[in-house]
């Protein structure tokens, strides 16, 4: 079991494909509808909850249709099996964008047993390659391709980017190493090719003891970024922690990259990860900025009974980190030296209980201490910060420091059959670093407090 988890297994990379027999029925299909109220205390947009993206690579709750067509069989020659899946994704319906397909790392691949538990795979990703990611909490992972969330590790290459991937397995260790390439502007030479490798291993020190690593290095227009992810994995029944959030319900974190549905096995499971990312610009070896450290950090876990279940995660990112594949800034050429740079602190934790007729309360609640800045301003002795959000570093009034996030949600789901779900619920979120230029353009706070309502229902076939 510990060698079919190939993407985003704490540093160890176990492709979705890999395990090419029972990963999923040939076709598989999600479908999510939601609907919400808005901000009712005021103008300001509702921002999604601080603790989507922390521990899966969607909230679940997106409008979106997901589809999965998939085929496993046997080879022709003795202990060889093949594999081939088609994973798209249609976003953004009902929404103010136009809906876009986007490929989810459709794959083709093949496995030779060769021994008693042990056998060699190989899979290839024609189109893309998102999934296949170094590193298991989605807030500190790294090597993805998606570009309209600033997660690619080649930071913006022009269409998908390809992947050729091989590994070994066998009931105690895994093995992987493998490749990727994309195209990438260059302001010198133009459009080149930029490529990436990453490689790892996990081993089963004990039944419930998994110590796993990844390495990786990968080609940009500007640079070089290398890194390497460690996780140690505590678990007694459930292998993984499971971080997937009420009501909607995304995939487990081990189960995201290979599977739309959901599993949740009783049992409780605890990670400590680790992450070290370097990044090596074009310049002079004798620029002491030539190159750029980005660490990060989280402990996690869950706990699943036959009616309770919850989960908490901490996480603490360098301003680096967090940066690491946004196009719009870079540590070493935007933020002055004489700066201080101020590390994002991120806590949360759900529960849920599972009663009669399948329905399901549940709360979560969460805080987070933004990633920042602090430059010098225009008045002698006083400070200017700048912290990290979604359209990018924004100013705080001068004088003023950053200051804690706080986000709750009660929800109820209720699970009408095992392929249909509905769901309500209240999402409330103070943040009080929103800021706005006033009537004189001066920047000021703005109001922090934003409550809204959602219904959704989602279907997984």
């Amino acid at each position: 079991m510990g060698a079919s988890r190939c993407a985003r297994n704490g540093a160890l990379l176990l492709v979705a494909v890999s395990r090419v027999a029972g990963a999923e029925p040939p076709v598989r299909a999600e479908l999510t509808t939601r609907l919400d109220s808005g901000n009712l205390l005021g103008p300001a947009a509702v921002e999604p909850p601080l603790w989507e993206g922390l521990g899966s690579a969607r909230a679940g709750g997106e409008n979106l249709a997901r589809f999965t067509l998939a085929t496993d069989q046997i080879g022709y020659v003795p202990g060889v099996r093949t594999s081939a899946r088609l994973r798209l994704e249609l976003e953004g319906w009902g929404e103010d964008q136009p809906v876009r397909l986007r490929d989810l790392s459709s794959s083709v691949g093949v496995s030779w047993q060769v021994g008693a538990g042990s056998s060699f795979w190989l899979s290839a990703y024609p189109l893309d390659s998102d999934y296949l990611r170094l590193g298991y909490l989605h807030a500190l992972d790294w090597g993805g391709t998606r570009t309209q969330r600033r997660e690619s590790v080649f930071v913006s290459p022009h269409g998908g980017v390809p992947s050729l991937i091989a590994g070994l397995r066998t009931p105690r260790i895994a093995l992987f190493a493998g490749a990727k390439w994309a195209t990438v502007d260059d302001a010198v030479t133009g459009p080149r090719r930029r490529w990436g490798a990453l490689g790892g291993g996990s081993l089963e020190v004990s039944g419930a003891l998994r110590v796993e690593v990844g390495v990786g290095i990968f080609q940009r227009a500007a640079g070089v970024v290398e890194g390497t992810s460690a996780r140690w994995v505590w678990h007694v029944g459930a292998r993984e922690p499971e971080l997937s959030e009420e009501p909607f319900r995304p995939a487990s974190l081990r189960d995201e990259p290979t599977r739309l549905t959901v599993e949740a096995p009783l049992g409780v499971a605890i990670a400590l990860e680790g992450v070290l990312l370097v990044t090596r610009h074009h310049r002079s070896p004798a620029d002491a900025r030539s190159s750029v450290s980005a660490p990060a950090a989280a402990w996690y876990g869950s706990a699943r009974g036959k009616r309770l279940a919850g989960h908490f995660a901490l996480a603490w990112r360098s301003l680096a980190f967090v940066l690491r594949n946004d196009p719009r800034f870079s540590v070493a050429e935007d933020v002055p030296e004489t700066s201080a740079q101020q590390a994002e602190l991120m806590a949360w934790a759900g529960a849920s209980c599972t009663l009669p007729l399948q329905l399901v309360p549940s709360v979560e609640v969460g805080g987070r201490l933004p990633a920042a800045v602090q430059t010098p301003s225009a008045l002698p002795g006083v400070a200017q910060s700048w912290t990290v959000r979604e359209s990018g570093l924004t100013p705080l009034p001068v004088g003023a420091a950053r200051l804690p996030v706080l986000a709750a949600r009660l929800s109820l789901r209720w699970q009408a059959s095992s392929s249909l779900a509905l769901a309500l619920a209240s999402d409330y979120q103070r943040d009080p670093n929103r800021t706005r230029l006033d009537a004189a353009t001066q920047r000021v706070f703005d109001t922090p407090d934003s409550l809204s309502v959602l219904a959704a229902v989602q279907g997984r076939l």
